[in-house]
C-alpha cells in the first residue's frame, strides 16, 4: 500500500499546473448572408498527454459540455447568443478560458479595428475571397 501511495505522489509532484489556454478561432462564410461556420480550438502550453479539454456553451442561462479541444458550431443572423469557454484540466490543475462569443465573429469577415477587451489575446483566421486563410492575433 505505501509503494503505490508513493507511486501516486510521484506522478503527481511530475505533472505541472496549466497556464491560461489559448484560444483559436477559425471561421468560413459558406454563402449564406451572414452565416459562418465556426471552428474554436482550445490548447495550454506545455501540455501534457495527460490534459483533456473541455467546451462549456452558456445559452438562456443552462450549460452544455462538449468533450475535446476543438468545438465547431454554425451560426446565423438571428440565432440567440451562445458563450463558449474552454476548460483545460490535468490530475493537479484546472483552468478556464474567458468567455467569448463566437457569433460575433461572422458578423463581417474580418477582424475588426479594435478588439473588445473580452476578445484580446484570441487568435483568429479570417477568410477571404481568394480562398486562403490569414491569422492574426488580436
Amino acid at each position: 500500500m505505501r509503494a503505490l501511495l508513493w507511486l501516486l505522489l510521484l506522478v503527481l509532484s511530475q505533472e505541472e499546473r496549466l497556464s491560461q489556454p489559448h484560444m483559436t478561432v477559425k471561421f468560413e462564410i459558406p454563402g449564406e448572408e451572414g452565416a459562418c461556420n465556426i471552428s474554436l480550438i482550445c490548447s495550454v502550453e506545455n501540455a501534457g498527454l495527460d490534459v483533456t479539454y473541455t467546451w462549456i456553451s452558456w445559452e438562456d442561462g443552462a450549460d452544455t459540455a462538449h468533450e475535446g479541444a476543438i468545438l465547431r458550431a454554425f451560426w446565423r443572423p438571428g440565432d440567440k447568443a451562445v458563450s463558449y469557454t474552454c476548460r483545460a484540466s490535468n490530475p493537479v490543475s484546472n483552468i478556464t478560458s474567458r468567455p467569448i462569443q463566437a457569433g460575433s465573429f461572422c458578423a463581417g469577415t474580418r477582424v475588426p479595428e479594435t478588439v473588445p477587451e473580452s476578445l484580446q489575446g484570441l487568435r483568429v483566421t479570417t477568410p477571404f475571397s481568394s480562398g486562403e486563410n490569414v491569422e492574426s492575433r488580436t
